[in-house]
């Protein structure tokens, strides 16, 4: 390829030439004959150059003739303007072309040159098919040049203007060219040229090249025109609030320096937007991505470059939607219960709280159709209606109101009423109740009627009432109703007994009579006997005599009495006069007294004044009852029933039966166990400590029973305890290791004594069961005895092993010594205090034989007496049952049955 730069001196030497006058050569051949015959056109060859720039200009050669099908081309000068050497131009049939490019500059006009055209057979031209010459006439042009433009820019939409084109070359018939689009132009002078430009007609921003176009010759340089979007300004829009939820809306937004690149975002995203004007823009179907309700969101408009930006920004608003509220879950809790509650419905915003009972509250689960909150406490302290609704805060939003959440009272539960049982006729009583679960607004009710509270326990479960006489007028069931008000609450109800008194047989006359003797007539002393009243002799029916309500006279039959032995006489009113009175014994013996033993071991026994029976505990190494709780009729001198207590290898231990003979309590390895009566059915435990030393049922409550505890310890510490339905009520009053303990007649106080190694001592407690508080101790010493015995008829304190009494109302001993100690009972009632002991004459002879002596409990002297052979064993424990009877067990495993005269001195 030939450069021009390698021409330049060639065509300054042919121009000197021609300056010199020579003629230009004959017409160029253009052709030649040698191994082929070649013709090249055009001839000549006109090349046209830009002065001043470096743009390559191509010029396509034409062979014709006898063209060979492969040929190289080799291009040289004819004149001294091509630099020495070869360029090889590798040609296609019948063409080839040479590419000229300017390097330098070159003056302006038309500069004439030959070129030397050698056809070749091959690339180094070692063998010339054709030498031909080719005149040439390079042009070099001067383009006319833009050096700057006056203004550089303009805005999209602004009025029109003048665009000052400058620059050099320019002649009348440059034209300028913006883009593609040729401008009607001024010319202003060879340096300037002029047009007018309307920015209204422009939709966006846009560059522009710019350039000169003359009428013929070469095209300018190339410089850029901008014209700029406007910074776009918002003035308002429309809508500017929507419903949440909303998928599809038209959006209008009005303003200034809107371009068709401009853009309208809402919350920072693009909607596709339409151009309407310069001064309005619109959505067709925008949708908010995740825009939620209550919650405003802001509109801008972007344009693009050149120019262009952000707009202001005005909020367009999603309204919270309306609640609506279907339903909650649960509809009710109990009082102080924990509980969460659940409001179904619509319309539910993340902002949305329910309303319960005045109190928000905040969802810790929301969604569009559920609110879940967890209820405080301080909500569930009282029954209440509580209102339920559901607020969604502006915009837009609510309230929606639903059903009441109900706070409930739990239903009282009615678990014992003490007494359980009246007589007609009885005077004011005080009736109390247990109510679990009681309430403030909790009212009882006896046959329907309100009673009227006198006492309740600081728990509240524990409830005193006073019962007038005029509701135990009449006999029958009455119902005990516990009620608590609505919301919630219920009632539940325990049936109670008031029964005509039954009669009761105060003594017998004779009180005994010899086996074998005649037919005698009895004489029955007591209280409510009935004109219809009839007396039954071991439970056969004996003619009878009404003498008056104390007293009447039956026929004993000589057959009734053949044998020794003791009867049970009873006295039978007709049912609506109050039944069967308990039984008294009455001895068949000459001496005026009956011992019955009985062989059978018992570690403890306690008498049942409602039934007439003794129970006792069996220890586990029995063969017919091993460890056991029995019933025994001391006339019959048997067991009636038994049960078994614990395991094997326990032993029931402690026993005491309550007041009303509703329970028997037993000791069992450290555990007190309640069982019903008269089934014998398990239905309260209680593990108070380790070792149990005493235990003795209330005999005001039949539910209450105390305990006298001492834990396994050096030294060994104890602590009465007293309790309830199976839980405790009062513990520790003081630390002693007590060995016995009993009530007072009334229940009011504790009595417990010391007689362990520590200095002997009895303590008087006093107890409530409604205050459920202790008072200060009260010691009472010196004071020795092993078993406490209180006499319920002088509430004096007695004991077995012990020759003195204590009279717990001072605080001090009585005046009365025994002349002896020993295992003992007291009945003030008959004037006698029992012991069963050996004299010391049979201590002496080494005899079995025991005496069982009354000493006056007046003047301690002994009114009567009857020596027992051969007792089998060393009495442990003494007691009255009936009118008539006392019974001792022996740690040989013996009970003896003793009635008649030296009981009672009948």
């Amino acid at each position: 390829m030939l450069s021009l730069r390698r021409l330049l001196a060639g065509l300054l030497l042919l121009c000197g030439l021609c300056l010199g006058g020579q003629a230009w050569g004959a017409a160029p051949a253009c052709k030649a004959q040698g191994a082929v015959n070649i013709s090249l056109s055009p001839c000549p060859l006109a090349v046209t150059f830009k002065v001043g720039t470096d743009e390559p200009v191509a010029v396509h050669v034409v062979l014709s003739g006898n063209v060979p099908s492969n040929f190289f081309v080799l291009l040289s000068q004819s004149v001294p303007v091509i630099e020495p050497g070869s360029y090889h131009l590798s040609g296609t049939p019948g063409k080839f072309q040479i590419l000229f490019s300017s390097s330098r500059q070159i003056s302006a006009g038309k500069h004439p040159v030959e070129l030397d055209v050698k056809i070749c057979a091959d690339s180094a031209c070692a063998q010339v098919l054709v030498d031909v010459g080719l005149p040439a006439v390079f042009d070099a042009v001067v383009p006319p040049r833009i050096s700057s433009l006056t203004p550089a820019s303009a805005k999209v939409g602004g009025t029109s203007f003048t665009l000052r084109v400058n620059g050099a070359g320019f002649s009348r018939d440059c034209k300028i060219r913006l883009g593609s689009t040729v401008l009607a132009t001024t010319f202003k002078s060879a340096s300037q040229l002029a047009a007018r430009l309307n920015p209204s007609s422009h939709n966006k921003g846009q560059s522009y090249s710019v350039s000169v176009m003359p009428a013929t010759g070469f095209v300018s340089n190339v410089v850029q025109f901008t014209f700029k979007n406007p910074l776009p300004a918002i003035t308002a829009i429309s809508p500017v609030e929507l419903p949440a939820g909303t998928t599809d809306f038209a959006l209008t937004v009005t303003g200034t320096g809107f371009t068709t690149a401009s853009k309208i975002n809402v919350n920072g995203f693009p909607f596709p937007t339409k151009f309407v004007s310069s001064t309005k823009l619109t959505t067709g179907a925008a949708s908010l991505t995740n825009g939620a309700g209550g919650h405003s969101y802001p509109v801008a408009v972007y344009s693009d470059g050149p120019g262009g930006g952000p707009s202001n920004s005005e909020d367009i608003t999603l309204d919270n939607m309306a609640p609506v509220i279907t339903g909650i879950s649960p509809s009710s809790t109990l009082l102080q219960n924990t509980s969460n509650i659940t409001v179904s419905g619509s319309g539910f915003e993340p902002n949305s709280v329910i309303v319960l009972g005045g109190t928000p509250l905040q969802p810790f689960v929301a969604t569009s159709t559920s609110l879940t909150a967890e209820v405080p406490g301080a909500l569930l302290q009282s029954p209440a209606f509580l209102s339920v609704a559901v607020s969604t805060p502006a915009p837009g939003g609510g309230i929606a109101t639903g059903p009441d959440f109900t706070v409930e009272a739990p239903a009282p539960i009615l678990s014992w009423v003490s007494p359980g049982k009246f007589h007609v006729g009885d005077g004011d009583q005080v009736l109390t109740v247990r109510i679990d679960v009681a309430r403030s607004n909790t009212v009882v009710e006896w046959n329907g009627t309100p009673l009227t509270l006198s006492r309740a326990s600081a728990t509240g479960n524990l409830m005193q009432f006073l019962l007038p006489s005029a509701d135990l007028a009449s006999a029958g069931t009455a119902t005990v109703k516990a009620l608590t008000p609505a919301p919630g609450g219920g009632s539940v109800s325990l049936p109670v007994s008031v029964s005509l008194p039954p009669p009761q047989i105060v003594s017998l006359s004779p009180g005994f009579t010899a086996a074998g003797s005649g037919d005698f007539t009895l004489v029955l002393y007591g209280v409510d006997f009935d004109a219809g009243a009839v007396v039954y002799w071991d439970g056969v029916a004996l003619a009878t005599t009404y003498v008056s309500g104390s007293e009447l006279h039956a026929a004993v039959p000589a057959a009734d009495i053949a044998d020794a032995g003791v009867a049970a006489v009873t006295v039978v009113n007709p049912a609506a006069a109050g039944g069967t009175s308990l039984p008294a014994s009455f001895a068949v013996d000459a001496s005026g007294s009956a011992v019955v033993p009985l062989a059978q071991k018992l570690n403890d026994m306690d008498w049942d004044a409602t039934r007439a029976v003794l129970y006792g505990s069996i220890p586990s190494s029995d063969a017919v009852h091993p460890h056991a709780m029995a019933a025994i009729d001391p006339i019959a001198a048997s067991i009636v029933r038994a049960a078994s207590v614990g395991s094997s290898g326990q032993d029931p231990n402690l026993v005491s039966v309550s007041a009303d003979g509703s329970f028997v309590y037993f000791n069992v390895n450290g555990s007190i166990e309640r069982y019903t009566l008269p089934n014998l059915t398990l239905s309260q435990g209680f593990t108070p400590g380790a070792l149990i030393t005493s235990l003795k049922a209330s005999p005001l409550y039949s539910h209450v029973a105390a305990a006298s505890v001492v834990f396994l310890g050096d030294p060994l510490p104890g602590a009465p305890y007293v309790e309830m339905d199976g839980s405790s009520l009062h513990v520790n009053f003081v630390f002693e290791e007590w060995d016995t303990m009993s009530w007072s007649t009334d229940g009011a106080k504790l009595y417990a004594g010391d007689n362990f190694n520590h200095a002997p001592g009895l303590d008087i407690m006093n107890f409530d069961l409604l205050a459920a508080t202790q008072t200060p101790t009260q010691h009472v010493a010196p004071w020795a005895g092993t078993r406490l015995d209180l006499d319920a008829g002088s509430g004096l304190i007695y004991a077995d092993d012990s020759t003195r009494v204590i009279d717990p109302s001072t605080l001090h001993f009585t005046t009365a010594v025994y002349p002896l100690s020993g295992v003992m009972t007291p009945d003030s009632t008959l004037g006698c205090a029992y012991f069963i002991a050996q004299t010391a004459t049979q201590v002496t002879t080494g005899t079995n034989d025991y005496t069982l002596s009354c000493y006056s409990t007046a003047d301690q002297t002994q009114t009567r007496s009857l020596v027992i052979p051969a007792v089998n064993g060393k009495p442990t424990k003494m007691l009255r049952w009936g009118n008539e009877g006392l019974v001792f067990i022996t740690d040989a495993g013996y009970i003896y049955f003793v009635s008649g005269q030296v009981v009672t001195g009948n």
